[in-house]
């Protein structure tokens, strides 16, 4: 699904990696592994394609083409549209995603991060929410924009232990419908059960 071969990239000051070369098929994790500074987040912005690699390729191989296929959730920022609530937040996303507004899988997603109180949704700007609550709303993003890839940069920031079991769960089912996942991450208890890949950096 996914082919990184003979990746190089570096700061002027500081070269990170050299001719890294890995896959990671359909209903995969890979786990990019490594100490802080290495460039796990960095390696997740190329293939984003934020960043330009010094030499070596990124290939995805998907049958649809028509439109982006990667959801990049960062470490540090969680791209919310602050003054909004959290339905506008998430059509948003949706509808830069390519696709057409969804009520019931919207209703599906708000229920499993505890989105999905009226008030909440509707009323409510997320720059109110708690750290957690934020994380929660970007997660839900990440699952609402429906692509085949998912680069997710510490996911589990600010989550509670029931919310660490709906990151699981609904990576769970994005594997099953074939997906896949790109995932740094220092806490490794909540993957539980799932198929992990580890890139070691």
């Amino acid at each position: 699904m996914l082919q990184v071969k003979d990746l190089s990239f570096g700061y002027a000051a500081k070269p990170l990696f050299q001719n890294l070369t890995f896959e990671v098929d359909k209903k995969q994790i890979c786990h990019i592994v490594g100490n802080n500074g290495v460039g796990k987040s960095t390696l997740l912005a190329l293939i984003a394609k934020l960043l330009t690699p010094s030499s070596g390729s990124i290939t995805l191989d998907l049958q649809e083409t028509n439109r982006y296929p990667i959801e990049f959730l960062s470490a540090e920022h969680n791209a919310h549209l602050l003054a909004q609530n959290i339905h506008n937040n998430l059509e948003f996303w949706r509808q830069l995603s390519g696709l057409p507004s969804h009520p019931e899988l919207l209703q599906s997603i708000l229920k499993r991060w505890q989105l999905s109180t009226s008030s909440l949704a509707d009323s409510l700007p997320v720059h109110k929410f708690s750290t957690g609550m934020k994380r929660r709303l970007a997660l839900a993003r990440v699952c609402y924009t429906e692509r085949p890839v998912w680069l997710l940069d510490e996911p589990t920031f600010g989550l509670d232990r029931q919310a660490q079991d709906c990151l699981h769960d609904a990576i769970a089912s994005h594997l099953n419908s074939g997906g896949c996942v790109l995932l740094v991450t220092h806490q490794i208890n909540w993957l539980k059960n799932l198929p992990l890949k580890e890139v070691n950096l």
